[in-house]
């Protein structure tokens, strides 16, 4: 086998590719493990949930996009969702995507049509120039596959807003989609219907009336073969509109109301259950038949002193009602003759939601195979901090609680990487990994060829919340710094720790100075480490530093550090060097309200008082994100330019002599459509190498996902790559790169949003420019047979480290690792 593929080398292509006609690009794919799920960051809302044949499927609107580590959103809310089995235990792996793409997908719901779940969401998309918010729709099949790669449009309505009381139904293998729609002269609403066959297409592209003069939230139920079509009236919303319609959506008898102050009306099948207020405070319900007639006129009492949301369902046996408030949740069920079976107000759930925001949201119940319900809803609860989470509850027929489960997890969100040089040509990662109240600085080993060296990251501390990281080598040891706080505050301590070259660590946390947006840097064997802190007042934020001892791990300038400037440093601060000092460079705002703002340097000598702020561009208001690089003899500084208000950001630069004099003036390194923004740049013995965030791919003007592109820049000022080059340019968005020129080539680690492997959050991975050699796999600087043996026994073990072309382990892996063993890279 080895030797058959030996044999086929020879016809295999190039493994890197070439950038520009000179710079090589190679991927290495992403860092390996990490690979516990937990609950997603940011918010999940808008959950639905609705049953198959047995087993669920959950739907919410996903924020976890948002946290990239970069300056944009890069999307914004997301469609996940996820199936469960009967007792609530996910089906899937970890939740996947149903509907994504740029800007904001949101308000699902859910319904089965016998075969395949239907989700209906709101989706903001470009319309006019400008955006719009339309109706779209993903068939999900059974086995949890997304069946429309492009979503279900529906035709836009003469009048906005066309989404008012969205909802969906199932049976008989068709979908009814119903809403409020306006009359053609712009005054009052019919509710309408629209079906979706099977198979995905519109039945209806012209809504239908259903019933006239509703508004408002509504109810279709899928009854005996029909539908049982519900709303507000158009000039009592305390009146609900009933009509009975037809699969072929024809009306079979006129509208009737149901009992005034009508609360909500659920379905068994074959007979409907309809609630409402009497005695002006409680809650009662009656069995009714789809056509009207309510069984028990008088209503069974439910609820007293009803307030809060209700749910209704049957469970093939028994009807049942939920009701919560605030942070509470009880369960009623009726028997077939819809007799209570439990004591009035219902049983309580043993749901418990502490936390400044402790209510239920979005509760549903819905039935189980077998009796019993699944309850479902999102929540704050003070455990997962400041980020809504949803949660799934089984309740047997006897209704008695299982165990409580959160279904709206991710695997862990990886963010913000910092890289630094290590020990012979060794080289260290350091980034964030999150789920919810629970975030972890990481630090990765590398060889000197950038490979792994081992299948686990080292985890160096862990905290509710976490900001950024930093980490740097001062020939002795690693030390890694970021900020961490509690649970629901900001960042509020900077705070280190030392680590030795094999991953062991030196000690324990130790306490830098208050503050928040660390940078570290070695210069010789001590380090210094800067970051931002508010002032008196928190609208002022200034910039703080403090030089750190290697050798003890002692703050040299105090506990407090030593402030270089006041004002409103909003930005991400950036440490380095040139040798002989130290320089810390950010930007400043001029106000806490105002867009506009400066790029801020700062020299720091190895010993005595810091030499003052100042702008090192020739531009006032409207530069930001600096960062610094030298090349023993010229620095190149480069900068985003215009404020964040504006929609016109573009990175330049300018030649600093090693005086501090200057050799030019503002150049532009890139400039493009779309917003480039958040450059960093390093020195890569020939040139200068300068990488960004940039949007020029953007599909859209609030489209904010961007890719990696960078550009090399001569030591004279020269941009050689005037266009730039894509380093990273994927479908789901790229930011924040971080680099390291070593061992002949430039390392870039950067945030991407992963949706393959078993992933469903950003990850870091690992990109390459200059002279790329993964046959000396072993990282010993030179390419030996020994090199062979190392990358096989990697391969054969499953090791990532193996997975050379950064798609995954394959036998094109081998294919790839031989051609550039034999054609010595």
């Amino acid at each position: 086998m080895k030797r058959a593929i030996m044999m086929c080398v020879s016809v295999l292509g190039i493994w890197a590719g070439q950038v520009s006609g000179q710079v090589s690009l190679s991927q290495m794919g992403l860092l390996p493990g990490d690979l516990s799920v937990g609950p997603a960051t940011n918010s999940q809302q808008d959950l639905t949930i609705a049953k198959g044949a047995d087993t669920y499927l959950v739907a919410w609107s996903d924020s976890r996009a948002r946290s990239s580590g970069s300056q944009t959103i890069q999307s914004d809310a997301d469609i996940f969702g996820i199936r469960l089995d009967s007792t609530g235990a996910p089906i899937d792996a970890a939740p996947f995507l149903i509907a994504g793409g740029m800007g904001l997908q949101n308000r699902p719901t859910v319904a089965w049509n016998g075969e395949n779940w239907l989700v209906l969401y709101q989706s903001q998309d470009p319309a006019a120039g400008y955006y719009d918010t339309f109706i779209r729709a993903v068939r999900v099949s059974a086995a949890g596959q997304t069946l429309d790669a492009t979503p279900l449009s529906f035709p836009p309505d003469l009048f906005s807003p066309s989404t008012i009381g969205l909802t969906v139904s199932g049976q008989g293998g068709q979908w009814l989609v119903a809403r409020c729609v306006y009359h053609t002269d712009g005054y009052g609403t019919f509710l309408a219907g629209q079906r979706i066959a099977g198979d995905g297409h519109l039945v209806d592209p012209t809504p239908i009336m259903l019933n006239d003069w509703v508004y408002g939230p509504l109810k279709v139920a899928a009854n005996n073969g029909e539908y049982m079509v519900i709303g507000p009236e158009w000039n009592d919303a305390s009146v609900l509109k009933a009509r009975r319609i037809s699969v072929t959506l024809q009306p079979l008898a006129p509208s009737f109301n149901l009992p005034p102050v009508s609360q909500g009306v659920g379905t068994s099948g074959t007979e409907l259950y309809v609630t409402w207020i009497a005695n002006f405070t409680d809650l009662v319900g009656s069995r009714m038949t789809n056509t009207g007639t309510l069984l028990n006129p008088a209503g069974t009492m439910l609820f007293p002193n009803f307030s809060g949301e209700l749910g209704i369902t049957h469970d093939g046996t028994k009807w049942w009602l939920s009701r919560s408030i605030s942070d509470t949740a009880a369960l009623i069920r009726l028997d077939a003759s819809g007799n209570r079976l439990d004591p009035i107000g219902g049983v309580p759930l043993p749901i418990a939601v502490s936390g400044s925001v402790n209510s239920l949201y979005n509760t549903q119940i819905v039935p189980r195979t077998g009796g019993g319900v699944m309850y479902a809803w999102t929540d704050y609860r003070a455990a997962l901090g400041t980020e809504s989470n949803g949660f799934v509850l089984p309740v047997t027929s006897a209704n008695t609680a299982g165990v409580e489960r959160c279904i709206t997890t991710s695997t862990r969100n990886q963010r913000n990487s910092e890289l630094a040089a290590g020990p012979a040509g060794m080289m260290a990662v350091a980034y964030i990994s999150e789920i919810a109240n629970d975030d972890r600085v990481l630090v990765q080993l590398l060889n000197a060829s950038g490979n792994p060296m081992s299948p686990e990251p080292i985890q160096v501390a862990q905290a509710p919340s976490i900001g950024v990281c930093g980490i740097a080598w001062n020939g002795t040891h690693f030390m890694i710094t970021w900020d961490q706080s509690g649970t629901g505050v900001s960042p509020s301590g900077i705070v280190a720790r030392r680590m030795n070259s094999d991953g062991s660590f030196v000690d324990s946390t130790f306490a830098v100075m208050p503050g928040m947006a660390p940078s570290i840097e070695a210069l010789g064997e001590d380090f210094c480490i800067a970051g931002t802190r508010f002032a008196t007042y928190p609208q002022f934020i200034d910039l703080w530093m403090n030089r750190i001892d290697g050798p003890t791990g002692t703050p040299l300038d105090g506990p407090s550090g030593i402030g270089l400037a006041g004002g409103y440093f909003s930005g991400l601060t950036r440490t380095r060097t040139d040798g002989t000092q130290w320089f810390i460079a950010t930007h400043s705002q001029w106000s806490h309200d105002s867009s506009q703002g400066d790029a801020v340097l700062a020299r720091v000598p190895a010993v005595g008082t810091p030499a003052a702020a100042f702008n090192p561009t020739p531009y006032s208001g409207g530069t930001g994100d600096l960062d610094i690089a030298f090349s023993g003899s010229k620095y190149l500084l480069v900068w985003r330019t215009n404020s964040l208000a504006n929609a016109n950001n573009y990175i330049s630069g300018r030649i600093m002599n090693a005086d501090g004099t200057y050799a030019t003036g503002a150049i532009i390194i890139a400039e493009a459509a779309g917003r480039q923004l958040r450059p960093t740049v390093v020195w890569d013995g020939t040139n200068f190498l300068v990488a960004w965030d940039d949007q020029r791919n953007q599909q859209s003007f609030f489209d904010d996902r961007t890719d990696i592109y960078a550009t090399r820049v001569s030591e004279a000022g020269v941009v050689l790559d005037p266009a730039g080059f894509p380093v990273l340019n994927g479908a789901n968005g790229e930011a924040s790169a971080s680099m390291i020129s070593l061992n002949g080539s430039t390392l870039i680690a950067s945030t991407r949003f992963v949706l393959s492997g078993g992933f469903d959050s950003y990850r870091i991975g690992l990109s390459r420019l200059g002279r790329a050699c993964p046959a000396d796999f072993n990282g010993s600087g030179a390419i030996s047979v020994q090199d062979i043996f190392d990358f096989l026994n990697a391969w054969f073990a499953g090791n990532p480290a193996a997975d050379i072309n950064g798609s995954g382990l394959s036998v094109q892996d081998i294919f790839d690792f031989l051609n550039a063993w034999f054609t010595g890279c």
